[in-house]
């Protein structure tokens, strides 16, 4: 049976980090932005402490407004920055853009991870995901933090895919 996704139980996020990273998400806006969340787990299993989240400075460059190719030399210099701060890689935070006219009430905007955020990612590792639209001329942000299934709940789901065709 497929794993679900579950949420991070504990994430300790200061509200400056958070204004940052939404002001950046809204400066990107419509393209994507990313960063990576650096900073210490206080346990293995639920609760994280983001102290930083670092975004390349050529993110720009790799970004449309429908998706993000993070580069992996992107994860080598954040495992630096990291490193000497004491700190470790978490995950990552990306953001989803919409325009008014791509959601309604119906179709709210999307803050599900898609089936690339799940590859990339180990079990565990945390995922934030930014919607960022427009509303009544106005960008508004919000943010949502899972862990990553990782590559075995793929499998999972799609074995269970294929046996429910049968």
């Amino acid at each position: 049976m497929a794993r679900r996704i579950r949420r991070v139980e504990a994430i300790v996020w200061p509200a400056a980090l958070k204004r940052r990273w939404h002001a950046a998400a809204r400066a990107a806006w419509p393209r994507e932005h990313y960063g990576i969340l650096l900073g210490r787990r206080i346990d293995a299993t639920s609760a994280a402490v983001i102290e930083e989240i670092w975004s390349p400075p050529d993110v720009a460059e790799h970004a449309t407004d429908a998706w993000i190719a993070p580069r992996a030399e992107w994860m080598a210099e954040a495992a630096h920055i990291a490193e000497d701060e004491g700190w470790r890689v978490l995950g990552d935070i990306h953001t989803h853009p919409y325009r008014e006219h791509e959601y309604s009430h119906m179709l709210p905007p999307d803050r599900t991870m898609s089936e690339g955020d799940v590859r990339y990612w180990a079990e565990g590792a945390l995922v934030g995901i930014t919607v960022v639209w427009s509303y009544c001329g106005r960008l508004r942000a919000s943010t949502w933090f899972c862990r990553a299934p990782g590559e075995v709940a793929m499998m999972e789901l799609r074995n269970a895919r294929i046996s429910a065709k049968r």
